[in-house]
């Protein structure tokens, strides 16, 4: 009988242990509804929103995509439309550019307080590195406290990044280009950190038939489909993809399904140019870092199932991994 019972509270602790949340803080930039700008930030976020592998501490807004009022007004929106009625997330303004860095904001105010009160997390930097880097200035005790980082920036390659068909359409390393002093701050914090490129995300792609899959869902896939229409237009129409990247995306998937992401161990170093520049061998003055390579192929039905499920539903929890 004993041992039965003791069998069963080890069955309870262990499988409380595999579904046991993330502690999370997500900064970013997104611009959803504003022409001319990139979106995979709002979709970044409904996949967190959506995903209980992760208990998300806070939002902070930054520049980016868009100018910091704009980013904060998206972040609300989601946030309040989207995120869980028994436990809203609260969003705080940080740096409107780079010469906010350094600065306290409601953003590094508040990470700090939610280190206090929870002790360790994971920061996930959807945009430029200015607001880690503020908190890593005005709080050196509290850095020991970030598990890991995981950035959407670095690249293997010098010059701009090609993606797409036969890789004719460029783009620089935007939210390192913004800040490349923040990026060489948290890079020599001395964290674990995780970079998911541009190059490797660009293959995520949400297409006209996921859009029109999302279009109606109450779990915000139609705020989605009506918020990204020029950017899949630009993407699809003027670009030549199949679909719009969600660059973002493929970060928040590293933490909450690690199993579909692939990384290697490279070493990286901001340059002369100031890049985030990532080698296969050790480099003079380069920081190892996990770098996102590619995904596998049950990454897109994860993320548009993700982004699908009805608000207040839970999906059930993607096996863990580190």
């Amino acid at each position: 009988m004993y041992s039965k019972v003791w069998l069963l509270c080890l069955a309870l602790a262990f499988g409380g242990q595999l579904l046991k949340a993330e502690n999370v803080w997500i900064d970013t930039d997104p611009a959803l509804g504003s022409p001319f700008r990139e979106v995979d930030d709002g979709y970044a976020l409904l996949l967190a929103l959506h995903s209980p592998e992760l208990h998300i501490l806070g939002i902070s807004t930054t520049y980016g995509n868009a100018p910091l009022a704009r980013t904060t007004v998206v972040a609300n929106t989601i946030a309040t439309r989207f995120s869980s009625d028994t436990a809203p997330i609260r969003v705080y303004p940080g740096a409107s550019s780079p010469r906010s860095s350094g600065h306290p904001t409601a953003a590094s105010t508040a990470f700090a307080e939610a280190i206090r009160k929870h002790g360790h997390c994971t920061y996930i930097a959807l945009g430029p590195l200015t607001n880690l880097a503020s908190f890593f200035a005005l709080n050196p005790e509290a850095v020991a406290h970030i598990d890991r980082i995981i950035f959407v920036g670095g690249q293997s390659t010098p010059g701009r990044i090609a993606i797409g068909p036969r890789k004719r359409f460029r783009l620089h390393d935007a939210n390192v280009w913004k800040d490349p002093i923040a990026a060489e701050m948290v890079l020599r914090a001395g964290r674990p950190i995780i970079l998911t490129p541009i190059e490797s995300a660009a293959a995520l792609t949400i297409t006209v038939s996921d859009w029109h899959r999302l279009r109606g869902e109450v779990s915000g896939g139609d705020y989605l489909y009506r918020n990204s229409r020029f950017w899949l237009w630009f993407w699809t129409r003027l670009c030549g993809f199949d679909g719009g990247p969600v660059f973002d995306a493929l970060a928040v998937t590293r933490i909450a399904a690690p199993d579909l992401v692939v990384t290697e161990r490279r070493f990286a170093v901001v340059d002369a140019e100031r890049r985030l520049m990532v080698h296969r061998e050790r480099v003079r003055g380069g920081i190892e870092v996990q770098f996102c390579v590619r995904f596998q192929a049950g990454a897109k039905d994860f993320l548009v199932r993700r982004l699908a499920q009805g608000k207040g539903s839970v999906p059930p929890p993607h096996s863990r991994g580190r």
